[in-house]
């Protein structure tokens, strides 16, 4: 994109995106370092979009309401449903451990790919 402004010392390159994930061009670029987000969201943190919030969900209306790459709750996954430990805690004989792992929340071919 440089080699494409008239003027480099005076020219300017302005990306105008939402943010749909942290490695994305805005994140990539920001991590580059010589980049100054401007954030415009739709909403402050105050409750006003509720009603579009419940139908979107929090993976949906972080980017594209709030221009954050990742949902304040962790999108499908809340990181406050997992406990770090230092240390394995003690396990009782009645203990059980029980994974389920569903990576795909909707299949189809317009959706996106889970690995």
């Amino acid at each position: 994109m440089l080699s494409r402004l008239d003027e480099k010392t005076e020219g300017a390159i302005i990306p105008v995106m939402w943010r749909m994930h942290v490695d994305d061009l805005a994140g990539h670029l920001l991590e580059r370092g010589g980049w100054q987000p401007l954030n415009l969201p739709a909403i402050t943190e105050a409750d006003v979009l509720d009603e579009t919030r419940q139908n979107l969900g929090a993976y949906d209306f972080a980017p594209q309401y709030q221009q954050r790459s990742v949902a304040v709750d962790g999108g499908l996954i809340k990181w406050s449903w997992f406990e770090r430990f230092k240390v394995a805690p003690a396990r009782e004989p009645e203990d059980q451990i029980v994974q389920n792992w569903g990576a795909a929340s909707t299949a189809g071919e317009l959706n996106e790919y889970s690995v």
